[in-house]
Formats: C-alpha cells, sequence, structure tokens
C-alpha cells in the first residue's frame, strides 16, 4: 500500500530534486534581486526597475497553476504533440530536434530534454485564455497576448536555457524552483558566456579564473513569483527540480536599447541602407560592448562591399575579446580567415578554440557543418509541363528567379533555379548547370549537390542528394508531351511534400520571410510546421499564379513561339500602380495582386469617377461589369459606357486600360465608348487581358520621353559680368566694358548678355579703355604692363608693354584712337602712341595717385585728377596749362559737357559733396559750384537740346524732369546727373545749380550707386547707372525711367521659379490646355529687390517694394501672379505681366496686394496649384478669391484669402492690403523651411528643422499626419503630379519618398554627399531632380531609386531649381544662374547618328579589304578603336605573304638540289628574276594582272609612314596591349619594328609616355625572348629523333632527309622572310655562277646548319 501511494504520488506531484551541497548548482544562498510587494511594485516599478534592473514579485497562485499541474496536464492536454530539445539546439539551430506528445515527454521526466513552446502549445491547448496580464504590465501596452504569445516551459533538474538576451519579458513560476543569473548590458564577464551551454554546466566548469565576475543579480523564483527582466540583460536559467513556468515578451524592442539598435541595423542591412545600418550598428556597440552578437552585427554591415571579409575579422576580432566564448562569432570569424587566405590565423583560431573545452568545439563544428550543407550548390528545377507555350514558360521561370533572389539567405547560400520543361528544355543541359564549381576549405567540406523540383503549381516535387556534380536529374513525369499528362499523378507528387515556399511567395514582406527562414527552407521540420498553411491555401492560388502567365494570344502547345524569344519585349514593373474594379460581387484579384498591383473596389461608378478624378495618373486600369439590365441601370445614374467617357475626359498624360464584363454587352458599342477589351463574364481571362494592356501601355511609355528624361543641357548659363570697378561704353559698337574678376567682359548692350572675354592667365586686368570704333583695348595689369587687345571675333593679344614704374590706376583713348593716356600710382601721367607704342609725353606734378585720366574731346589736351587736384596739360607743349584746386577732398568723377560746337567744360565731382563746373577754354576757372549734400560717386553731363525738342513736340513724357524740360525758359546746354550714397539719382541745372528732378534708385543694397555714364552723347537720351549691387540700369530720357536691366553681378542665388504660360485653343472654350512653357523666370539674389528674368539672355526686371532681404517666392499656376516673402515679415503680390521688360515702368513696379501678419522671416510661399481644365474654367477661376500658403520661421503656417485677378487688376498699383490670414497653426516645433500645396488643391505638406514633413488639409490647415524618418531639417517637399506620394529632402543627405496614405517612407534616394536643398518631380512624376550642398544636380529614378544623371554645372551649393515642361532653371552659392533643357531626344538622335555612322564605317572597312586596300582599312580600324578588326587584317594578307613566300622558297631550293645532283647532267643556265618571273607566271595563271596584285599587297613600312601623329600614339598605345599578349606579342613586336625602324626618333620622342611604353615594351620582351629560347632548345629534339631514330622517322636516302630537315628548322625558327625582288634577283644570279656544292659530305652539311641556327639564336 505504501509502494501504491508513493507511486501514486509521483504521478499526480511534480519531483522536487534533492539539493547536493558538492553541486554548484544549489549553492546559492541568497537573492540579490529586489522582493517587490504589490503597492511597492506600482510606486516605484517604472521609475526605478523598467529597463533598468530586474525586479521580482511575489504575484501568487492563478488558474494556470492548477491547470499545469502534473495531472491536469496529462490528462488534458497530454495528447497533444510538443517539440523538445537540449538547450544547445535552441540556441544554435533555433528549434528543437524532437517532437512527441506531452504525456510521453512528462513520462520520461527527468530527461535531458526541455520543453520551450513558442506559443504552439500554449494556443492549441487553450491555456493561454487562462492568463491575465498583471495590471502595471497590461499599462505598459508592451505586453499583448494577441499578438505575443505566452510561452510555456518545462523542464527537469539541471535543464535550462544558457546566456541570451531579447526584448522586456516576464516569467511566472508556476510549479518547481528555477535558478537565475543575470548580466546587465556591458557588464558581462570577460571570460565570457557558450550560447550552447547550459546555465548548469557552466555553473559547474566556467565560474574560475581571476578575470572572472559572476552575475550581477542571481535568485532561485519559487511558485507563483514574478521576475521581470529588462530588455537587452543576458540571462540564464537552470531548473532545481520539475519547473514549469509561462513568459511572455514585449511586443517590440524599446528605443535606445542595444537590441532596439541591433534589430534596426539588420533591418537596414536588408533594405541596402548601408549608413542607416553602419549608425545603428555602431549604437548597439556603444550600448553593449560586451555582446559578441553586436560585434557580429557591426561586421555585417559591409556586406556587399570588396572588403567585406576584411571588416568581419576585424569586428568579430573585437567581439571574441568581448566573449571569448561565442562559438557563431568563432565561426564567422573562420570564415573570415578563410575568404581572406590568412592560413596562420585560421590554425591559431581553430587551436585557440580547441583550448576552450569541448562544448565550445561542437558548437562550431555543428555550425561549419551546417554551412557545408547548404554552401554545397542546391539547384531548384522548375518543372513546368502546364506551361503551354515557350513565352509563358520563360516569364514563369523569370518569376520564381525574382522571388527567390529577392531573399537575402537564397542569395548567400547559393541556391539557384533551373527551368525545366519537356517540351522546350533539353535535358542533356542540366548536367551542364550542374557542374558548378563549390566552395571548400581545410575548415568545411563540399557536399555533393542537393536538388529539389517544383511542378507547376509551386509544390515541391523532390528532394535527393546527388554523388557527383555530373550527375542528371531523373524528374518523374508522367507523360513525355504536354497534353498527355494526368492530372492525378501531379497531385500524388504534390502530397509527397507539403509547400513550404507557396506561402512564403504570397507575402508582401519575402525579404523578411527568406532572410528568416531561407537556410531552413528544405528541412523536414519546416514542412510539417507549415502543414495547416499548405492545407488551407489549397490549390487556387498557385491555379492563379500559373494562369498570370498565360496569354489568349498564344495557343497551348504552341512550340513555334520559342523562336521568337529574343524578340519578346521585357516586362514592365507595375508596382505602385491602382487598378480600380467596380462590380457588385465581392472580387477575387489574385492575378492582378500577384503584379505588386493595388486594386480598390468601388460599387459604383460614381464613386469610382470621383476617386479616379483625385489621382488620375496612378491609376493604370479599370475594369467595370455595370451595365444596363431590363431598361434600368445597376446601382447607380451610370452605366459602363457612361463611366469610359468620362473617364477619358478626365484623363491628362496616361489613358488607362479600360476594361468590361459583361455576358450581354455589344462589343462595338463598348469598343465605341472607349473600351479597350470586351469579357464575357470571365474575371480570370478579364485581369490576364488587363495585365496585358497595362504592359502594353506602360512598354511604349518606356520608349517615349514619358518614362524616363535621360539627359539635361544647359541651354543657357549667367555667371556675371561685373564684379566692380570700371565700367566703359563705345557708342558706335553698342558695347559695354565691365570689370568681372579682373577679367574684361564686352557686353552687348541690346541683348544684355556679354559676349567676348579679355583676359590675361596669371595677370588680372586692373584698369582698360576701349576705343571709338570699340576695335581695340588697352588693358592695364598687375604686372606694371600695359596689354593691347584687338576686339574682333576672336581676342587677340597684339603688343605687351611696361608703361609705368608701377601700377596703372586708370587708362583712356582719345577721340581718334590714335592716343592712350595713363594714370599711374606713381603719380605721373602719360600719353602714348598706341600705334607704335611709344611714350609721347611724361606729365608730372601730381602729389598724389593719378587716379583718372581724360583727353579733351576735341582739343590735344589731357586732365588728370589726383585726390583734389584737377591738371589741365597741353600736349602740343607738353605744359600744364591749369590747376583746378577747389575740391576739400577726392574727386571721385568727372566728364564733359558740352556748351557750344567745340567749347567743353569740365564738371568734377567728389566727396566733399560739391560738384564744381569748370570752364576750360582758356586759363581754367571755375564757372559754378553746386552743393548736392552727399558724397558723390558719379556725374555724367547730358546734352539738354534734343530733349527739350522731344518734350515739346511729345506730350506722352511725364515727370518732373519732362516737365522742367518743357517750361524752363533758358534751359542749359547740358543737363548734370548725380549719383551718390543716399541712393537717389539727380538732375541738376548747371546755370542756377539747382536740383530739377530725382528720382528713387532702382538698385538694391539700400539703392546705393557707384557710377553713372551717359550712353548717347550727341542726343543724351540713354544713360546706365552702376549700384552697390552691381547691377546696371538702362536708363531712357527725357522719361527718366528704366527700360532695361543688366544683371552685373548676383550675390548667392536663394530662389528661382518659372513663370509658366498656357495656351489655350481659340476654338473650343471647354477644351484642354496645351502643356505649360516658361519663358521667364523669378530669380531671388539675397537682397530686397527680386528679379524677373527672361531666360533667353537674362534681361531683368528689378520688383520694388520689400524693406529687407527676399528669401522666398512663388508663381499662381496660370503664370499670373508672384508672391515674394522675406527678413520684413511681409508678403506682396505682384503681377506678372506688368513686369515684361518694357513695360516695368514705376508705377508699375507697385504690387498689388500685401499681406501681414508673420512675426518672423517669411521662408516659403506656395498658390494654390491645381491647374484650369479649360479656357471658360479659368475665366471663372479670375473671378474667385484666391489662396496663398505662407510659411515662416515663426513657426507658423498661415492661409492667406487674398482677392480675385479681377480685384487686383483694378487695384494694381496702388495696392491692397490683408491683414489677417484665413487659417493660422503652429505648423513645426522649429522653423518651417518649405511648404507646398498639392496638385489637386486638397493637401498642404510642410518641412520644418525639426527634422518632420506634416501633411496637412487644404484650405482647412487640419493636420492629417506626419512622415518621420529623416535625421537632420527637411529643407524642401514636393508632391507627384502622378501618385498620391511626397518627396522630401534633408541635411541628412538622403531623398525619401512618402506614401500620403499610410505616411510611411517608401523610397530613400542616396547619393549627394551633403545636405539636399531642394527637390522636384519631373513632369512625367517617374523622375526626380535634386540640388545639394555639394554642387550637384541629381537625376533619379523613382521605381529604382537609381540616379540617372550627375550634371556639375554649378561649383557650389545649389540653393535652388524648378522645373516646368522641357526646362529647368537652377541657381547657387558660386552666382551663377543656368537655364537647362530636356535634352533627351537630342542626346538619343545623336547615339544613333553615331551608331549608324560606325556601322557605315564598319561596313566601309570590310569594302575596303575587298577592294584590296588593306592600308587604308588598317587606317580606318586604327580611327575607330577596332583592335580585332586589325589583328584579323593582319593576320589575314601578313601571314598570306609570308605563307607565299615560304611556298615558292621550298619551291626553289628543291629545284636547286634536283640541279646540283649528279643525276641533273649538267646545269641549267642563269635564271634572272626567277622568283619575280614565278609570281607573274602565278598571277597570270590567276588570272590577275599586274596592277591588281600590286593593289592586294601591304607594304606596312608605308603603312606606318602615313600615320599622323595622333594615328601613331593610338597605334603605340595598342601595340603595347598586344605585347603583353602572349597570342598577340608577335605580331607586336613586328609592327614595333617596323615603327622603330621607319619613324624618325624625333618624331617618336614627341610622343606622351614613349619613355614608359618602351620600358614595357622592353620588359614583355624579355619574356618572350626568354620562351623562344626555350622552345628553340626543345627543337634539337628533332635533330636527335631524326638522325638516331631510325623507326621513328620515314624512310629515305640521306640527302632527302637532310633537306627535309633544313626546311623543317627553317619553318620553326622563322628563317623565310620575305626580302625585296631585286636582292632575291642579284642572289639567285650569283648562285648560278657558282659551281655546285657536290663534295661537302652530310655531316659537313649538317655542321653548317647547326651554326647557322646558332648564328640566328
Amino acid at each position: 500500500m505504501l509502494l501504491a501511494w508513493l507511486l501514486l504520488g509521483r504521478c499526480h506531484a511534480w519531483d522536487t530534486a534533492k539539493p547536493s551541497k558538492s553541486d554548484p548548482l544549489w549553492d546559492l544562498t541568497s537573492c540579490s534581486i529586489e522582493v517587490l510587494e504589490e503597492g511597492d511594485w506600482k510606486r516605484r516599478f517604472l521609475k526605478e526597475f523598467h529597463l533598468k534592473r530586474p525586479a521580482l514579485l511575489r504575484w501568487g497562485p492563478g488558474p494556470l497553476t492548477r491547470r499545469t499541474e502534473r495531472q491536469a496536464l496529462m490528462r488534458d492536454f497530454g495528447h497533444l504533440e510538443v517539440r523538445v530539445g537540449s538547450g544547445f539546439l535552441f540556441n544554435v539551430q533555433g528549434q528543437p530536434d524532437e517532437e512527441l506528445p506531452l504525456a510521453d515527454f512528462i513520462g520520461s521526466m527527468p530527461s535531458d530534454k526541455y520543453l520551450f513552446d513558442f506559443g504552439e502549445f500554449m494556443e492549441s491547448s487553450g491555456l493561454a485564455s487562462n492568463w491575465t496580464l498583471p495590471p502595471l504590465l497590461a499599462e505598459l501596452g508592451t505586453y499583448d497576448n494577441s499578438s505575443v504569445p505566452l510561452r510555456f516551459a518545462l523542464g527537469s533538474v539541471g535543464q535550462g536555457l544558457a546566456f541570451h538576451s531579447h526584448e522586456d519579458s516576464y516569467h511566472l513560476q508556476l510549479h518547481g524552483r528555477k535558478r537565475w543569473g543575470i548580466y546587465a548590458p556591458a557588464k558581462m564577464t570577460p571570460t565570457g558566456v557558450l550560447q550552447s551551454e547550459d546555465y548548469a554546466a557552466w555553473l559547474r566548469g566556467r565560474r574560475t579564473g581571476a578575470d572572472f565576475v559572476p552575475p550581477q543579480w542571481e535568485c532561485i523564483t519559487e511558485p507563483g513569483d514574478l521576475l521581470y527582466v529588462p530588455e537587452g540583460f543576458q540571462h540564464a536559467t537552470a531548473c532545481l527540480g520539475d519547473s514549469v513556468a509561462v513568459v511572455q515578451h514585449a511586443r517590440a524592442a524599446s528605443h535606445g536599447t542595444a537590441v532596439f539598435q541591433r534589430r534596426t541595423a539588420v533591418q537596414a542591412i536588408k533594405e541596402g541602407q548601408q549608413k542607416e545600418a553602419l549608425r545603428r550598428a555602431k549604437r548597439a556597440c556603444q550600448l553593449d560592448p560586451s555582446n559578441a552578437e553586436m560585434w557580429l552585427t557591426r561586421g555585417q554591415v559591409h556586406q556587399g562591399r570588396s572588403d567585406y571579409a576584411k571588416q568581419m575579422a576585424k569586428y568579430l576580432e573585437r567581439g571574441l575579446r568581448a566573449n571569448p566564448l561565442c562559438a557563431t562569432s568563432r565561426f564567422h570569424l573562420l570564415m573570415a580567415y578563410n575568404t581572406l587566405g590568412d592560413r596562420d590565423k585560421t590554425q591559431r583560431l581553430i587551436a585557440e578554440t580547441q583550448t576552450l573545452g569541448p562544448e565550445l568545439v561542437r558548437a562550431v563544428d555543428l555550425l561549419v557543418s551546417k554551412r557545408a550543407e547548404l554552401c554545397a550548390a542546391t539547384t531548384v528545377v522548375l518543372v513546368c509541363p502546364e506551361v503551354a507555350s515557350w513565352r509563358n514558360f520563360q516569364n514563369f521561370s523569370a518569376f520564381f528567379q525574382k522571388r527567390l533572389e529577392g531573399g537575402q539567405a537564397w542569395r548567400s547560400e547559393g541556391v539557384r533555379v533551373v527551368a525545366f520543361h519537356p517540351a522546350y528544355t533539353r535535358c542533356t543541359a542540366l548536367p551542364e548547370v550542374l557542374d558548378v564549381s563549390l566552395p571548400g576549405g581545410e575548415s568545411m567540406k563540399a557536399q555533393p549537390l542537393r536538388l529539389a523540383g517544383f511542378d507547376a503549381r509551386g509544390a515541391l516535387v523532390e528532394v535527393q542528394p546527388l554523388a557527383s556534380p555530373g550527375q542528371t536529374l531523373t524528374v518523374p513525369l508522367p507523360g513525355a508531351g504536354v497534353r498527355d499528362l494526368q492530372e492525378s499523378a501531379w497531385k500524388d507528387l504534390a502530397l509527397r511534400a507539403p509547400r513550404p515556399a507557396l506561402h512564403l511567395l504570397r507575402q508582401a514582406d519575402l525579404d523578411q520571410a527568406f532572410y528568416d527562414l531561407g537556410d531552413r527552407m528544405f528541412t523536414d521540420a519546416i514542412f510539417v510546421r507549415n502543414e495547416r498553411i499548405a492545407r488551407e491555401l489549397g490549390d487556387d492560388w498557385a491555379k492563379e499564379m500559373l494562369l498570370r502567365c498565360e496569354t489568349p494570344e498564344v495557343q497551348a502547345g504552341d512550340a513555334s513561339s520559342a523562336s521568337s524569344v529574343d524578340g519578346c519585349p521585357p516586362r514592365v514593373n507595375l508596382q505602385g500602380f491602382e487598378v480600380f474594379w467596380c462590380d457588385v460581387d465581392h472580387v477575387t484579384a489574385g492575378l492582378l495582386e500577384a503584379e505588386g498591383l493595388t486594386v480598390r473596389c468601388f460599387q459604383t461608378p460614381e464613386q469610382l469617377l470621383e476617386a479616379f478624378q483625385q489621382w488620375p495618373s496612378t491609376v493604370l486600369g479599370i475594369l467595370t461589369s455595370m451595365m444596363e439590365r431590363g431598361g434600368r441601370r445597376e446601382r447607380g445614374e451610370m452605366n459602363a459606357f457612361d463611366l469610359f467617357s468620362a473617364v477619358s475626359k478626365v484623363t491628362q498624360a496616361r489613358r488607362p486600360a479600360l476594361g468590361l464584363i459583361s455576358l450581354s454587352a455589344d462589343r462595338e458599342a463598348a469598343i465605341a465608348a472607349g473600351a479597350d477589351f470586351v469579357v464575357y463574364g470571365d474575371r480570370v481571362r478579364a485581369q490576364q487581358q488587363l495585365l496585358r494592356r497595362m504592359q502594353e501601355k506602360l512598354g511604349q511609355e518606356r520608349l517615349s520621353s514619358f518614362w524616363a528624361d535621360a539627359a539635361w543641357a544647359v541651354d543657357a548659363r549667367h555667371v556675371g559680368c561685373y564684379t566692380g570697378g570700371k565700367v566703359a561704353f563705345c557708342e558706335s559698337s553698342n558695347l559695354l566694358g565691365c570689370l568681372c574678376e579682373e577679367e574684361l567682359h564686352l557686353v552687348d548692350a541690346a541683348l544684355k548678355v556679354p559676349t567676348r572675354r579679355v583676359s590675361q592667365e596669371g595677370d588680372g586686368v586692373l584698369t582698360f579703355a576701349i576705343d571709338h570704333l570699340g576695335l581695340n583695348a588697352c588693358t592695364s595689369h598687375r604686372s606694371g604692363l600695359l596689354r593691347h587687345f584687338t576686339l574682333g571675333e576672336t581676342i587677340t593679344l597684339a603688343r605687351s608693354w611696361r608703361g609705368h614704374e608701377q601700377v596703372v590706376a586708370d587708362v583712356s583713348f582719345d577721340a581718334t584712337g590714335a592716343l592712350v593716356a595713363t594714370g599711374s600710382v606713381d603719380r605721373t601721367a602719360k600719353v602714348w602712341d598706341f600705334q607704335g607704342y611709344f611714350c609721347t609725353h611724361n606729365f608730372k606734378g601730381h602729389a598724389g595717385i593719378v587716379t583718372l585720366a581724360r583727353f579733351h574731346p576735341t582739343r590735344l589736351q589731357l586732365v588728370t585728377i589726383a585726390d583734389t587736384e584737377a591738371r589741365l596739360w597741353d600736349l602740343e607743349s607738353s605744359q600744364c596749362v591749369g590747376i583746378m584746386k577747389d575740391h576739400l577732398a577726392s574727386i571721385s568723377s568727372m566728364c564733359f559737357g558740352q556748351v557750344k560746337g567745340r567749347h567743353f567744360e569740365l564738371v568734377t565731382s567728389g566727396r566733399d559733396q560739391v560738384v564744381n563746373v569748370w570752364n576750360i577754354q582758356g586759363q581754367c576757372s571755375l564757372v559754378r559750384s553746386i552743393p548736392v549734400f552727399e558724397s558723390v560717386e558719379g556725374v555724367a553731363a547730358v546734352p539738354s537740346k534734343l530733349l527739350r525738342q522731344q518734350c515739346k513736340e511729345r506730350t506722352v513724357f511725364r515727370g518732373a524732369f519732362a516737365d522742367w524740360l518743357r517750361q524752363a525758359k533758358e534751359p542749359p546746354a547740358f543737363v548734370i546727373f548725380t549719383v551718390g550714397n543716399k541712393g537717389v539719382i539727380r538732375a541738376w541745372n548747371p546755370l542756377d545749380g539747382k536740383c530739377v528732378a530725382t528720382h528713387a534708385s532702382p538698385h538694391a543694397a539700400k539703392g546705393e550707386l557707384r557710377q553713372i555714364l551717359s550712353l548717347d552723347s550727341a542726343t543724351g537720351t540713354k544713360m546706365v547707372t552702376i549700384g552697390e549691387d552691381l547691377n546696371l540700369m538702362m536708363w531712357s530720357l527725357p522719361e527718366f525711367e528704366v527700360f532695361s536691366h543688366i544683371m552685373g553681378h548676383n550675390d548667392e542665388i536663394v530662389h528661382v521659379q518659372l513663370i509658366p504660360q498656357i495656351t489655350w485653343p481659340e476654338e473650343m472654350d471647354d477644351a484642354a490646355s496645351g502643356p505649360a512653357t516658361a519663358d521667364r523666370f523669378v530669380c531671388i539674389a539675397n537682397d530686397e529687390h527680386p528679379r524677373v528674368v527672361n531666360c533667353e539672355g537674362f534681361g531683368a526686371a528689378m520688383l520694388r517694394g520689400h524693406k529687407d532681404v527676399v528669401i522666398s517666392c512663388d508663381v499662381s499656376v496660370d503664370g499670373a501672379w508672384i508672391a515674394t516673402g522675406g527678413k520684413d515679415q511681409i508678403i506682396h503680390i505682384w503681377s506678372a505681366a506688368s513686369c515684361e521688360l518694357g513695360k516695368c515702368h514705376a508705377s508699375l513696379w507697385l504690387e498689388a496686394c500685401t499681406c501681414s501678419g508673420h512675426a518672423g522671416d517669411v521662408s516659403a510661399l506656395s498658390f494654390a496649384k491645381r491647374r484650369p481644365r479649360s479656357l471658360r474654367a479659368a475665366s471663372q477661376q479670375e473671378t474667385l478669391p484666391m489662396l496663398l500658403v505662407s510659411a515662416s520661421q515663426d513657426k507658423t503656417m498661415k492661409i492667406w484669402e487674398i482677392p480675385s485677378a479681377k480685384e487686383l487688376d483694378k487695384v494694381l498699383g496702388s495696392g491692397t492690403k490683408v491683414k489677417k490670414a484665413k487659417a493660422t497653426v503652429i505648423a513645426h516645433s522649429k522653423e518651417v523651411n518649405d511648404v507646398l500645396v498639392s496638385p489637386n488643391n486638397k493637401l498642404i505638406a510642410t518641412g520644418g528643422q525639426d527634422k518632420l514633413v506634416r501633411i496637412w488639409s487644404f484650405p482647412e490647415g487640419d493636420l492629417l499626419g506626419e512622415c518621420k524618418g529623416h535625421r537632420r531639417g527637411v529643407w524642401c517637399v514636393a508632391f507627384s503630379p502622378i501618385d498620391q506620394v511626397v518627396a522630401s529632402a534633408s541635411g541628412d543627405t538622403t531623398i525619401r519618398l512618402w506614401n500620403l496614405k499610410d505616411f510611411r517612407a517608401i523610397r530613400s534616394f542616396q547619393g549627394h554627399g551633403s545636405a539636399v536643398l531642394r527637390v522636384a518631380f519631373l513632369g512625367n512624376g517617374m523622375q526626380l531632380m535634386s540640388s545639394a550642398v555639394d554642387g550637384l544636380v541629381k537625376l533619379w529614378h523613382i521605381r529604382t531609386a537609381e540616379c540617372a544623371g550627375t550634371f556639375e554645372e554649378h561649383s557650389s551649393k545649389v540653393w535652388c531649381i524648378d522645373i516646368c515642361g522641357d526646362r529647368m532653371v537652377s541657381g547657387g552659392a558660386d552666382s551663377k544662374i543656368c537655364v537647362w533643357r530636356d535634352s533627351t531626344e537630342e542626346m538619343e538622335k545623336q547615339r544613333q547618328d553615331e551608331k549608324a555612322e560606325l556601322a557605315i564605317k564598319d561596313s566601309r572597312i570590310a569594302m575596303l579589304v575587298r577592294e584590296g586596300k588593306v592600308e587604308a582599312a588598317l587606317t580606318l580600324a586604327l580611327d575607330l578603336k577596332r583592335p580585332g578588326q586589325m589583328r584579323q587584317i593582319l593576320l589575314d594578307h601578313t601571314m598570306d605573304m609570308v605563307g607565299r613566300s615560304m611556298f615558292l622558297k621550298v619551291e626553289q631550293e628543291g629545284q636547286e638540289a634536283a640541279e646540283a645532283s649528279p643525276a641533273a647532267g649538267k646545269r641549267k643556265g642563269p635564271k634572272k628574276n626567277g622568283k619575280r618571273n614565278k609570281l607573274a607566271a602565278e598571277n597570270k595563271a590567276n588570272g590577275v594582272n599586274g596592277d591588281e596584285a600590286e593593289a592586294d599587297s601591304i607594304d606596312l613600312r608605308r603603312w606606318v609612314l602615313s600615320l599622323s601623329a595622333e594615328q601613331l600614339e593610338r597605334l603605340v598605345e595598342l601595340l603595347e596591349q598586344w605585347n603583353s599578349n602572349r597570342r598577340m606579342a608577335p605580331m607586336a613586336q613586328m609592327l614595333f619594328a617596323m615603327l622603330l625602324l621607319s619613324v624618325p626618333g624625333s618624331k617618336l620622342k614627341a610622343m606622351e609616355g614613349m619613355n614608359a611604353t618602351c620600358a614595357n615594351v622592353l620588359s614583355y620582351a624579355s619574356r618572350h625572348m626568354s620562351r623562344v629560347d626555350s622552345l628553340l632548345q626543345k627543337t634539337f629534339l628533332f635533330d636527335l629523333i631524326l638522325q638516331t631514330g631510325q623507326g621513328l622517322a620515314p624512310q629515305e636516302s640521306e640527302g632527302d632527309s637532310s633537306e627535309a630537315l633544313k626546311r623543317t628548322m627553317a619553318v620553326l625558327l622563322g628563317e623565310e622572310e620575305v626580302e625585296d625582288d631585286q636582292e632575291e634577283a642579284e642572289a639567285e644570279d650569283e648562285l648560278a655562277d657558282e659551281p655546285p656544292e657536290d663534295d661537302d659530305t652530310e655531316e659537313e652539311k649538317e655542321t653548317k646548319g647547326q651554326a647557322k641556327r646558332r648564328k640566328t639564336q
């Protein structure tokens, strides 16, 4: 009874092991983890313990405690299958190794197995429903029973898990006791922990050594204890007797922890974001440097790079220093050393591993064996008997290849796909595919090949090992043909193994699935785990996958299509597009979704049309079944025909494919309504048809400009023509001379563009003068030299000479251009004869630097100015005839005013705020001194006679100046205009000294002026002012208005915006407009005056109104209105029409509207962007108020409602004010950098310095969502014109594309080296253009995230770009404005022309060879860089000549031998020109005359001499390459010899790099010579064989064998050279006169032959 009672108790209770004092497992006496009561848990947990240190809570028993008793588990759940294994397998393989019923496992306890369920048991048993989260853990929100399974742990004494780490977790001890050891991050013991060694073994054998650090926390959990383990803490467990527990992990890793950083890095590696992965991996290593897994991830970041193995070894070595017992790190380090070929380090690492214990060796060996098994090339054979045609067979195999290669594990483990079809695949090709090189090494052995076959449904057919790589695959096919296959047989094959790949191929996260499960794809365990999934899926999806490859045009069994594989167009990626489906019933669109298409279903055509109107360009296809039935319409007022008609009206760039599914529709009527196809009731066939139509549409677009622009070219560029200094004007040539960065730029005043440039390298221009005809220029340089340049179509330097001892400060021509005056820093002025370049006068007397020197207009006199003094010099007497000293400060400028005839007065102005008029006819006397009350920088005298006459004749001239001219009783002969530092242009009457008119400066930089010049000395109708902003304003008189603007120099170009022009057809008001074009753009150059600039010529109009620097602008969608904002916190609205050149009068410069309300700089503006679809809609829109969105550095965004266009036209000039915004929101927590309205006027996007992109509703201003992901501030946002995406450019050097549905990033464009400043979509919506601080403009393909082009036009940061149609404008910190045009079509045409030209030339080479013009063919092949054709020509012709000469020589020697023999009797007579006669006879026999034979011959020496210097360099380069090739070396040596003998040495010496070429040739020649020597020594074996080997040689007479030996050796040694005909004839004549050499013995002949061979050597 007692025994029975004990046995019964054993069956009902869990076993409690007896402690052992000698076992370290039981040596823990106290708990170092703080135990909290429930009240303390609520009060202190979040503050002191969460993510910081472990905590223990006495939770007590619950429902799970009762249901997990031994008897309850055996009774209720003993039949359930569970997976058990050792801790070693859990940590190395990631899965248990045995499956058995729970009752059997409990009955076997205690055992060496451990049950640690991953959620399957708790879910199948229903125990998870009995568990309720502790309230405080539930409040955290990181634990969720629905998404994170509750895990079940059951084990006996000593069993448990080794040290590991993961997310936040808690452990509830239900029964028994368990010992814990916990290390904090970065606190792991230096002696290390072995992840495959359970905690009990570690306690018994690893707690030794001086460096050992015990765990920071140790405890024993009792029944009812709840232990909290923070994220990333290394912990291990060991059961003290039978132990039952449940464990739950947090839903995701917490931000900021090492676990989170590592997992984010792994995800970034899979997504190809190397920079993000590197940053995350670095942070993980910093947070937990004692974890070897962190260093392993740090090395894996470099995957794909050439130095991957080196980087892996570097960081794995650091990881092993942190944890020497990490088996995974040791395994990967062995792999890295093996890849690097470092045998010594490999041996040391293996020896070190063996010293650390057998458990570590066992773990590394298991990993190595698994790697060797996976490295054996696995070939996946797709058995596709049900695919009916060759094209579909190709598509089907490509589909699987793409899916398999998408997984990380497949790419790394060498898995390969081979398609097999009984009708289209040769079985003999399989062994060739399978005969691949296998990776191997000392640490791993290549295993036999494994083959996996998939049938047409995707089911795994067979997995079998092969004994050798050449073994063929035997696939059990039921029939030989496609039609003979029986479906039942295929079902039997499919049932041999469930379909593990079928589920994976259907998921969206293919990469993640293959990355996690790829190395276990062909294991039995995965098959069993996916059995339920395989049963649920069935064959429906596999059938759809097969049907997706079928096309209705190709009939089943049509093997003839195999011949048209090359002509099959490539498949186009449809991912990202949408298909709209209107149907009453539920829609299953498996074929469409398999292509990556998003299918949206609608129940009524009205709903579909409304959605389509919002984003028409994203929809690629529309399917509908809505038709009339019985005279009524289904589910709405529209039917399919109405829908198709409405869609055709909406569509702009691309019309979607339209399909109709109906049983009763009239096909012709449907096609007339717009349908592309009609399918009678078959939804699967409709999907097939739609896919084909969409592929065709995108395929055609890909060939057109819609798909991709590949090239952009600079159409015009503005780099400035004036940076300060002198400006001169030549009236006869209408030429302005301006100094720009110490260069003289010649500007066409009419075209307003620089035409030529005068400069001297290394010697900057300081000042200049242009003669009256504009044909010559005299320049002064920093070196002190004067230079004469002729100003023709090309600038030519005529003469240089030294004029003064020091630098020349001013230069001027006289009225005839024969004399030049110079003033210098050496206080002298000189006059030069410009034709003879000699000095005629040297005037001394000034006490300071001579800053100005001007000739009198009509006399031989010179006026010079130095400081406050002016002197008049007479050239005839070479004397100073007048000194003028009435200025109290330095004189800044002077001019001559014509009084009458040849009588001129001198006008001087100075910084003493006085203008003096001097009479210089006799003695110099002051006529009048005019106080101007400002420091005068420039003065100009304009004749008034013609101006007064124009004012009287025409009353249209208005203004104070015109009125004064019209009303003045005694007008002066000239009027004086002055400019100065007060920013005002004044007109003065020299008679009374009164100011007659003033005009505010149109210049920026607060209007300060530097110079003023008269451009028309005779009439005085034009003048130019130069301001502090370095711009040139052209003025018209007597209007006294600016009529033109030349941008001399711009500061940094901070913003450009093209002004679109929309053209409307005149016939119909409701017709759609054509594409928008742009001829002008708004330019903001870091000053207070925006400019409206012409794209051609860069003529500009200034917009005056801002009081501070302008930094933002935008143009309305119709191009009628311009909005600007800046640091004055005010928004100005301008009429774009009034800013056209020629209309920019002062009255039209005033703004139409102003908006004030921001408290900071206005950083961005955006009008509503929806474009009117017709002229009628545009007219209606003009009557509606306009909406404008502004963003500011005060962190706010405002939406303004401004008056309509018609109302603004009424107040244009006077302006109106808007003081309050319609809506104001705090847009960002930092400055707002950009704002933009979407093309459909539904959304607003903003980007700020807080790294966020936010999406708002328009015009309400409600926040809809925000896009997070950038690591620096966002500089620019841009909406796609066709997709529901927005792009953002950030300071983190990336561009990101965001989905507007879920606000997640879908693309990242990386390529810029610094902050990206602007981004813009091209009109096709398929590409992006970006600019950055690195000075680059990049073109991107959106669908591939690849850079299509990089443009390096700018030398500094590119602040702005804007695109309109095929035109783009860019501006940057280098002050350069570039106008670009899309040159894709031109480049493509040019490329095609070049290809055609090359093809013509290639055919020309062949034609020249056929015509016998070999030398010309060689030259053409050399020019076209065709080394292969050159080689073939040389081989064909040179070898032909050598062979012909060898044949003739042998024949000649045979005749000579016959004549010299005793049987010949007497010697024949002499033969003159024997070989020539033979050749002539041969040509005659072949029907070839002498000229043709001469034409067919090739003289390489003559050909080499005919080459130009450039062709010779190309030939030498080619021969150098050939000489390094063993096969081509003889030909290269021959041509080198001819080249060195024929071309003069001086010509060869002049070639660039000839010394290095000769060194390379000699180096290779020595190798070739040593090889020839070795071959020559081996040829003596022939002598031995022929002399002694009677059995080997044919039986001939001694004379015949000797002659044969001679001929053989001559051929081998190359002694049969082609000599000159005359030399051969002379040699034959001499030979004929000599007696025959019959007395020599055979031995003597052989001795002579050997001597001859040695001489040749």
